[in-house]
């Protein structure tokens, strides 16, 4: 069943309380929380990616056919996160496992977390770890809100909204399959008067 968390355009906190929230975040969740803030990308879409997926050079992210151009302070910060975090793990690992390939791995693999060092090779951050740190870190600066696995999407639907991006290219930007929910979002980011049920399409 899905999540039947009911999301208005008043409970959704401002982008700076957002960017308090990512800067107390530990890793990887503090890069997976600037993806997402960034692109728009579901929650699942991230958990899905591989160190291959995330192309520095060109500057994108590029999954399935999907590409998401990435800001320069965004690709600092995941070259960074590759270099400093992601890699030195991968190879402590990779003595243990006998893995050789670091692009086939996981993004945001869940043997990054403490306490799941022995998780399932190709496991990911889970959805309930996410929102718990997140929720943590919204607490921890102050907001008093509570927040879910979307709310850093629809903080960005917001944004691009405010901006004058067109209904058609929300729609292909966020990857609904049903118009319905991006006109539904559109109607409750703008208007405030509905409400957008927090899982998605």
């Amino acid at each position: 069943m899905k999540n039947q968390l009911v999301i208005t355009s008043s409970s959704l906190p401002e982008k700076d309380q957002v960017f308090e929230m990512i800067l107390r975040l530990d890793q990887p969740f503090q890069s997976l929380a600037w993806l997402m803030l960034e692109t728009g990308a579901k929650l699942s879409e991230l958990q899905d990616l591989r160190v291959r997926d995330l192309q520095l050079d060109r500057g994108q992210l590029q999954r399935h056919g999907r590409a998401w151009p990435l800001s320069d302070g965004l690709q600092e910060a995941l070259a960074d996160y590759l270099r400093l975090i992601l890699r030195p793990a991968f190879e402590q690992l990779k003595r243990k496992s006998g893995q050789q390939m670091f692009s086939a791995t996981r993004l945001f693999p869940a043997w990054l977390l403490d306490g799941q060092e022995s998780a399932p090779l190709d496991a990911f951050v889970s959805t309930a770890d996410f929102v718990s740190a997140l929720q943590s870190a919204a607490s921890a600066s102050g907001y008093s809100g509570r927040v879910h696995s979307n709310t850093l999407r629809l903080v960005t639907a917001r944004s691009w909204l405010e901006q004058g991006m067109a209904i058609p290219a929300l729609h292909e930007t966020l990857g609904h399959r049903d118009l319905m929910t991006t006109l539904l979002l559109v109607q409750t980011l703008q208007q405030g008067g509905l409400s957008f049920l927090a899982a998605g399409r």
